[in-house]
């Protein structure tokens, strides 16, 4: 499967081990991965974004960490009628608007947690 991983680029950190686990399984699960890249020209970040998200079959976005581009990919995403899971860490702060648009959104404590939720939905 395609999956495109949406996270906060200039907080990546914030995710640490969760995001490092998640993609590590979807890896070893053979999955073809894409997702933001810290290192291209910040113009060419919204064309990659697009690209990613034209050609995946589900949006993966973690919400842990504000961030306005991953809300443009997930309405880019909605609108596009992609398939969507919204997770975050537990002690994140999530709109209302997310939780009442996805109501089945993964809050987890660990990388485990992430990884286990994701292969029972997957």
């Amino acid at each position: 499967m395609r999956v495109y991983i949406a996270h906060a680029v200039t907080n990546k950190n914030a995710a640490g081990r969760p995001l490092e686990t998640l993609v590590a399984w979807l890896s070893s699960e053979g999955h073809t991965l894409t997702e933001p890249k810290p290192h291209l020209h910040p113009g060419s970040w919204a064309h990659e974004a697009i690209k990613g998200i034209d050609t995946c079959e589900l949006l993966l976005a973690d919400v842990s960490t504000y961030s306005h581009g991953v809300g443009f990919e997930i309405g880019y995403a909605y609108a596009k009628r992609k398939r969507l899971m919204i997770t975050a860490f537990k002690s994140a702060r999530i709109s209302l608007f997310l939780q009442s648009l996805f109501p089945e959104l993964c809050v987890y404590s660990t990388a485990e947690e992430l990884v286990e939720y994701l292969r029972a939905k997957m």
